[in-house]
């Protein structure tokens, strides 16, 4: 045999070998998967915030296998912030190299995922109702469809519908892929951590007057809303009261989306203060079904001693234009309570809609809804003061007896004086102080009357006491500037 037969001979046996090593090789380093399915939590925790933002941490037992492998989490939500995804504890043999979000397919997803691959074009008779089927591959959807058949190209479907042989993986379930090195295998707890949108929560009062209107029973309810896409059973839930910095708003919900109610969870734990926020836990575990909404028990407090107070708000415009008409004004009813330990409450309460129902007399035991009002988040020991609406027996007029400008005293462009009077008429059978707020959009000085009781830059308050079935007036006279 000629030797450059001989080494053309020699070399190419090497390469076959050195190629089917190769491949062997690769074999062996191919990546291993895992699955992680809503089955295989072992617990869920979820921190919800009141801005359609919670942290997700979901739980894992599972044995690694030693080199690379990918973790595929199909339990996680549609509206994940998939940036946000953190798998942890990370000990110094676990590596993380890659991790990407693939969404649940739609049918465009799955018939662009089927190029290259035959399907079946199925057409019904409009009459007999029979059905054919023809066999067709498809081989573009960029722009629309173009299938092959039978060695001929189509771009309509004609009517027809498209039966598939099989589904691309991960078609109905999100899913969140890591890719992870393992320089030691062997069983290990791993958590899961992302931002999603779809959770959020609120605050619920209701506030329970009795009769003799100097006392009530407050019970604070969370009501939490889940569209997230995805269920979450026996979840440990911490419910978060305040604002954080966001760069952007979360992904928000797809559509829209029936709710359910259901109350069984019993009171929470806390709060406890979280930085600038206030987090409150849930004493039991919770389950959250998607698409629904439940309340929990945060606090109650009973025999909360009230006051309940009347308030006439003054508008500026009297003030500042000549002639202006007499105003026929509505009292406003509220009810005052400290948030003190000292009144069964003293704590954190978020923000939310307070609900006010009385009963209308002793021996009735059916409630009347009288008000309701928005509720800030107020700290521990304040005062909270609730509008329930106009006092019917009440009644309140505003008139101008006097007007004239004044020069105008740099730098200021209106200087004028004004005298108006209030009266106030009351048809209970007992006294009543109202509260005369008088409002002003510039720097004021009282020319003449009572002194109030309470002031700032724009506004003055005047206590007036008003008699049983009686009436009663104040007499002011201002000046403004502006």
């Amino acid at each position: 045999m000629p030797k450059n037969t001989l080494l053309e001979t020699i070399l190419f046996k090497l390469i076959s070998i050195c190629l089917v090593c190769a491949v062997f090789s690769t074999t062996l380093v191919q990546a291993d998967t895992l699955d992680f399915t809503s089955e295989s939590r072992t617990s869920v925790g979820l921190a919800i915030y009141n801005e359609n933002l919670a942290l997700v941490n979901d739980s894992y037992t599972a044995r690694l296998p030693t080199g690379q492998s990918t973790l595929n989490f199909s339990a996680v939500s549609p509206l994940i912030n998939h940036a946000s995804a953190v798998l942890h504890p990370m000990p110094e043999t676990l590596h993380v190299m890659e991790q990407y979000f693939r969404d649940a397919m739609t049918p465009e997803g799955i018939l662009a995922n089927s190029v290259g691959q035959m399907v079946s074009l199925v057409t019904t008779h409009p009459v007999s109702g029979e059905q054919t089927q023809q066999r067709a591959r498809v081989l573009s959807v960029n722009g629309g469809i173009i299938l092959e058949i039978d060695g001929a190209y189509e771009t309509n479907l004609a009517g027809r519908r498209i039966v598939y042989d099989q589904l691309p993986q991960g078609v109905f379930n999100p899913t969140l892929s890591i890719g992870v090195d393992s320089t030691i295998g062997g069983w290990s707890d791993l958590a899961l951590s992302y931002l999603t949108g779809g959770l959020s929560w609120q605050a619920d009062y209701v506030v329970q007057l009795n009769s003799a209107r100097d006392s009530i029973q407050l019970r604070a309810m969370a009501s939490i809303n889940n569209h997230s896409g995805v269920d979450f059973q026996a979840a440990h839930i911490e419910l978060i009261a305040g604002s954080v910095n966001r760069v952007q708003a979360n992904i928000k919900a797809r559509r829209e989306l029936a709710m359910t109610a259901s109350m069984d969870s019993g009171p929470s734990v806390g709060p406890v203060s979280l930085a600038d926020l206030y987090l409150y836990t849930l004493a039991r575990p919770v389950d959250l079904a998607n698409n629904s909404a439940r309340q929990v028990m945060l606090f109650e407090a009973r025999e909360v001693p009230v006051e309940q107070t009347y308030q006439l708000d003054g508008q500026a415009n009297v003030y500042y234009s000549p002639n202006v008409p007499e105003q026929k004004l509505g009292v406003d009813s509220f009810i005052e309570f400290s948030n003190n330990p000292d009144q069964g409450l003293g704590m954190p309460m978020p923000a939310g809609v307070v609900r006010v129902y009385a009963q209308p007399r002793k021996q009735m035991r059916n409630l009347r809804f009288i008000g309701e009002d928005r509720l800030g988040h107020t700290p521990a020991n304040k005062v909270l003061r609730l509008k329930i609406g106009k006092a019917f027996d009440l009644g309140g007029t505003r008139k101008q007896i006097a007007y004239r400008r004044l020069p105008v005293e740099a730098p200021f462009r209106h200087h004028s004086e004004a005298q108006i009077q209030v009266e106030l008429s009351n048809a209970k059978p007992e006294p009543v102080v109202v509260q005369v707020q008088e409002n002003f959009s510039g720097e004021w000085a009282l020319v003449d009357g009572p002194e109030p009781i309470d002031v700032d830059a724009h506004s003055g308050r005047w206590d007036l006491l008003v008699p049983a079935l009686g009436k009663a007036t104040l007499n002011l006279t201002v000046r403004v500037k502006r």
